[in-house]
């Protein structure tokens, strides 16, 4: 999740999506028919969905590998995505049309993929490592 996280971060995905949507509200307007707020608030959401879809997809792939980068097995970024689906339960096919993150079976899939494309070696499991590494980040942000 952290990994993934950093990713739209260091990408600026934020920025990004604000600003493309600022965009796509603007160029909207001159639409006669768009001139109405729920139309031009729909052609908006209509613009951004599959943009926002590929920043989860690219935050996804960079996340994970710089998940696996830092010798972390990337078969622990698929538990955290099938945790996440079975939490879902039933809510896991909400419609694609309008969603801003890809469906969790095609991220476990991707993500499952990338897995087995990657020599894991000998990967670090568990949170006694990553407890150690960031224990003195830890205390500096504390103080």
């Amino acid at each position: 999740v952290l990994a993934h996280e950093g990713i739209h971060f260091t990408q600026k995905h934020t920025l990004l999506q604000k600003m493309h949507i600022r965009n796509a509200v603007e160029s909207s307007s001159p639409i006669p028919f768009l001139s109405i707020p729920f139309f031009s608030q729909l052609a908006a959401a209509v613009s951004i969905s599959g943009y926002s879809q590929e920043q989860e997809r690219q935050a996804d792939r960079m996340g994970f590998h710089r998940l696996t980068d830092a010798g972390y097995d990337g078969r622990e970024m698929v538990k955290a995505f099938r945790i996440l689906l079975d939490a879902k339960g039933q809510k896991r096919n909400s419609p694609l049309f309008f969603s801003s993150h890809p469906t969790l079976d095609e991220r476990i899939d991707d993500l499952t993929e990338l897995s087995c494309s990657r020599e894991p070696g000998n990967p670090i499991i568990g949170s006694e490592t990553y407890q150690q590494n960031v224990a003195e980040i830890r205390r500096i942000m504390l103080e």
